[in-house]
């Protein structure tokens, strides 16, 4: 596995222009979610809550708790390109994963239903943690050399190490 391509958004919006629209809808600039106190638009660490039109810092690891909560309302072709909705296990898996990192990742949902954690330092090496619904499957590239491995959820620790080599943690 290499690196993903990120897909190019079917709109590039901002949030307020569709938040009345939609529930759940991602832009190049932030994540926009519908939770049941109102609508809310997250950049990473940041988020703008349009009740209050106040704008609020969240920590990281509430920031990822969103968002992959928010996952649960993607729908049918979320992504424009004919993307299924994450299943529920995914997303229960990936909190669980989450919640042992000793580092917090950026997070996306997949076209492949799945969910995709992601490091990276200034110098370019980096962590890709895809979680599926019976395993996780890791990329690390170092230095310019990249393997790949999967692993069980009950080796999160060994996953935990090779952060911590990467990114010294």
């Amino acid at each position: 596995m290499k690196r993903r391509q990120k897909q190019k958004k079917p709109m590039d919006n901002t949030c307020n222009e569709i938040i009345d629209k939609e529930d759940t809808f991602t832009t190049s600039k932030v994540f926009c979610i519908k939770s049941k106190i109102g609508f809310a638009a997250i950049k990473p660490l940041y988020g703008y809550t349009k009740s209050t039109n106040t704008t609020v810092l969240f920590s990281t690891k509430m920031h990822n708790d969103i968002l992959l909560e928010s996952f649960r309302g993607l729908e049918p072709n979320w992504n424009g390109y004919g993307a299924v909705p994450i299943d529920g296990e995914v997303i229960n898996n990936s909190i669980l994963v989450l919640d042992q990192l000793i580092k917090q990742p950026e997070n996306f949902p997949t076209g492949r239903n799945t969910v995709q954690f992601e490091y990276e330092t200034d110098n370019g090496d980096y962590v890709e943690l895809e979680v599926y619904n019976n395993r996780i499957h890791v990329y690390i590239e170092q230095g310019g050399n990249g393997s790949e491995m999967d692993y069980s959820f009950d080796q999160i620790q060994e996953i935990n190490e090779a952060v911590n080599r990467i990114f010294g943690v």
